[in-house]
């Protein structure tokens, strides 16, 4: 492979992490981060021959596509892994998933309590618990309180999701919330619903929440389809360990210990099914 190919995706996302920090911490704008890290290098490669050509714009492009493609993937595999946890933790709720999916053969959106396992994993464990930055574009109040013009906006998208208020008892795992007849029945998780927003809303909403949710759902039914998942020997389902390290994500503490028994004929993991 070329060396101008090759990248390191923890290398480009911390330095466009730092950019965007430090510009966060000089109240320069934060609105377009993208904008602030092409700037940033295009200002670095000034002098070089080769500075703004074709061949350039494609690296640059190349490189936010990774920085944004291993955040969006980090992401989804971290719900996945919450939502196999979960699972876990509710073996009853594991078992009527594998016999829901056992019962469909073609259309995988026939999964009633698969598509309210993952919305209520998005609720009790957001991707992201802070939005990322914004910045209002004019002055305005809010429930009584000022907004500056220029403030740097943040969305705290845990509160809002554990909120007892909207949701009852929102520390427990309950995904009959989502079902037909429950409280949030046609609640959705696209930006619509101001009770549950994993990927933001409006204009802001996250570009890439049609590709997460086309990987977390099919990835934790396949698994948990596929698999029964058992913990080491002598730790009860209740004694997971469900601790929360926060930060840009919202991940585990520590990852999560399980052990997948094949479930199907061996042919359903070949591909032959």
């Amino acid at each position: 492979m070329h060396p101008e190919h090759t990248l390191n995706c923890s290398e480009v996302h911390n330095r466009h992490w730092r950019v965007f920090r430090c510009s966060m911490l000089l109240h320069e704008s934060v609105e377009k981060p993208v904008s602030i890290y092409l700037e940033w290098t295009w200002s670095r490669d000034k002098g070089r021959a080769e500075s703004r050509t074709a061949s350039m714009r494609k690296r640059l492009a190349l490189r936010l596509s990774m920085v944004i493609g291993n955040y969006g993937a980090n992401t989804s595999s971290s719900t996945v892994e919450w939502a196999l946890a979960e699972l876990t933790r509710h073996p009853d709720v594991l078992k009527r998933a594998q016999l829901e999916r056992d019962s469909v053969v073609r259309d995988p959106a026939s999964l009633p309590l698969m598509q309210a396992v993952v919305k209520e994993t998005f609720r009790l464990h957001p991707p992201t618990p802070l939005s990322l930055p914004l910045m209002a574009s004019e002055a305005c109040e809010v429930s009584g309180y000022s907004v500056p013009k220029g403030a740097t906006l943040l969305v705290n998208i845990w509160a809002i999701t554990h909120d007892p208020a909207s949701w009852p008892e929102p520390l427990e795992f309950r995904p009959a919330r989502f079902l037909p007849g429950g409280r949030h029945e046609s609640i959705d998780v696209k930006g619509k619903d101001f009770e549950i927003i994993p990927f933001g809303a409006g204009r802001r909403v996250c570009s890439g929440m049609s590709l997460g949710m086309r990987m977390v759902q099919p990835m934790a039914a396949t698994l948990a389809h596929g698999f029964d998942w058992r913990l080491p020997a002598g730790m009860r389902p209740e004694n997971l360990d469900m601790e929360e390290a926060y930060g840009l994500k919202l991940q585990r503490a520590a990852p999560l210990m399980a052990y997948p028994v094949p479930r199907l004929v061996p042919a359903a993991y070949e591909g032959r099914c």
